[in-house]
């Protein structure tokens, strides 16, 4: 039942890598999101872990891939209003 919405998850995932290739000290491929899942890399001044840590207190749950990446994924239960609060709360913290 969730291949029919899987599209959704998949603009989600397209709206999130959007909103983070805007911030300063942040590195997304664009064309490389044609999933739900997006993989970033943050710079210098932050790390992976420590960005993770941080957007899991308040509530965006994402998981350090390797150190300076992380990998966020859209799924059911995620909607346009999810996307745009865990880009507020990423763009707080770099």
């Amino acid at each position: 039942t969730m291949i029919a919405r899987l599209c959704e998850d998949h603009e989600n995932a397209k709206r999130l890598a959007t909103g983070l290739s805007k911030l300063k000290g942040l590195r997304v491929d664009l064309a490389r999101v044609p999933t739900n899942m997006v993989f970033f890399d943050v710079a210098e001044h932050v790390t992976a872990e420590s960005l993770v840590a941080e957007c899991t207190r308040k509530g965006v749950r994402m998981l350090c891939s390797s150190p300076g990446r992380v990998r966020a994924v859209t799924h059911y239960g995620i909607d346009a209003a999810d996307i745009d609060e865990a880009l507020k709360v990423i763009r707080s913290l770099v």
